[in-house]
């Protein structure tokens, strides 16, 4: 599956899509979404390089909520590896 506007092409695993929404209540499409209308809190390394090359991680406000969206910049856009909630990164940025 795709998802493009002016901002980068979102692309992921749509069986990983799949199982997010039935684990977690939550997709690759609206991470996408929120990234694009202002929802995108910070882009950080990830803290585990040696284990993820390569690998940076959106955090992303959803309601009052942040989640964590680990990510791979590749030759045709950026690829969504999973999603996560993430209570540190919520009290950090949004209380």
């Amino acid at each position: 599956m795709w998802y493009s506007t002016v901002m980068p092409n979102y692309y992921w695993d749509e069986e990983k899509d799949a199982l997010l929404r039935r684990t977690r209540g939550i997709s690759f499409a609206e991470i996408a979404y929120h990234i694009e209308h202002g929802g995108l809190l910070d882009i950080i390394a990830h803290p585990n390089p040696a284990l993820h090359p390569g690998q940076r991680i959106y955090i992303v406000r959803m309601g009052d909520y942040a989640y964590r969206a680990p990510f791979e910049e590749t030759a045709v856009g950026i690829f969504l590896r999973t999603v996560y909630p993430n209570g540190d990164d919520t009290r950090y940025y949004l209380r």
